[in-house]
C-alpha cells in the first residue's frame, strides 16, 4: 500500500531496475482486496519524510488517514511505514503517525492496533506506540556498529516490553551481520532475534517463542 505520494521512485538492486507506481489511495479498491480471505493487516502504510517536501507530506497524512478508516472498517492491524529525514528534524514523523492513530482509531478495537516495521525511532516515540498498541518490530540496522546519533537501539530495545517486540529483515534490503553487504534474506531475522535477546540479557529462545506468540495475537493467526 502507497504512501499517498503523486510520484515514481527507480531503485537500481543487483544491476536491475525497479520502477514504483505513483498511486492516489483508493479505498474501495483496497477494500475489494481485504475480500480474498487471506488479509491479515493493513499495509504498509504510514509517513516517509525522508524527502522532506511539505506538499508531500500533507498528501501521506491525508492518505494515512484513510488507510485507519479502512483498517477500522476492517477490524485488522495496520502494518507502518515510518521514516524521518537524516539530518531535518522539523518533523517526526513517529509523533505525527501517534497523533493521527490516537485521533482516528476505533476505541473499540482490539487493543493491538499494528505494528511499526523497522523501527528507527527514540525511546519516546517508542513509548508513545506503546501507549496507543502499536508495537515495535526491528530489523537488520540493530546489528550494527552503534550510532545513537541516528537511533540508539540498544535503549530502545532495553525499554521495550517483550510482548510489544516484532523482528522483520526488510529484505532484500539491510542485510544483518555477519550477511551485511549481501541480498537479506528471511531466514536472517534469526541474527536480529538473537541481538535482541543480547541486549535483553535474555535466551534466543525466549525472545523467539514471545516474538511468535507476539506475531499470532497481531495478526490473529
Amino acid at each position: 500500500m502507497n504512501m499517498g505520494r503523486e510520484c515514481m521512485l527507480v531503485l537500481v538492486f543487483e544491476g536491475q531496475e525497479f520502477v514504483s507506481r505513483g498511486e492516489i489511495f483508493n479505498k474501495d479498491k483496497y477494500r475489494e482486496l481485504a475480500k480474498q480471505g487471506k488479509v491479515v493487516g493493513v499495509g504498509e502504510c504510514g509517513l516517509d519524510y525522508y524527502h522532506m517536501d511539505e506538499d508531500s507530506i500533507e498528501k501521506q497524512k491525508t492518505a494515512f488517514v484513510s488507510q485507519i478508516e479502512l483498517a477500522n472498517e476492517l477490524g485488522l492491524p495496520l502494518m507502518l511505514h515510518v521514516r524521518n529525514h537524516s539530518t531535518n528534524k522539523t518533523h517526526n514523523a513517529y509523533f505525527d503517525i501517534y497523533e493521527l492513530i490516537k485521533k482516528h482509531s476505533e476505541v473499540r478495537l482490539p487493543y493491538h492496533k499494528g505494528v511499526s516495521h523497522f523501527f528507527a525511532g527514540s525511546v519516546e516515540d517508542m513509548k508513545r506506540f506503546i501507549e496507543i498498541g502499536i508495537l515495535v518490530s526491528f530489523a537488520g540496522p540493530i546489528t550494527y556498529k552503534p550510532k545513537p546519533e541516528i537511533c540508539d537501539y540498544e535503549a530502545v530495545i532495553r525499554e521495550t516490553p517483550l510482548g510489544m517486540i516484532l523482528a522483520d529483515t526488510d529484505s532484500p534490503y539491510v542485510a544483518p551481520v555477519p550477511h551485511r553487504g549481501q541480498r537479506n534474506e528471511p531466514s536472517y531475522v534469526k541474527d536480529i532475534v538473537a541481538k535482541i535477546a543480547q541486549i535483553k540479557g535474555l535466551s534466543e529462545e525466549e525472545v523467539a517463542s514471545q516474538i511468535v506468540i507476539n506475531a499470532k495475537k497481531l495478526f490473529k493467526i
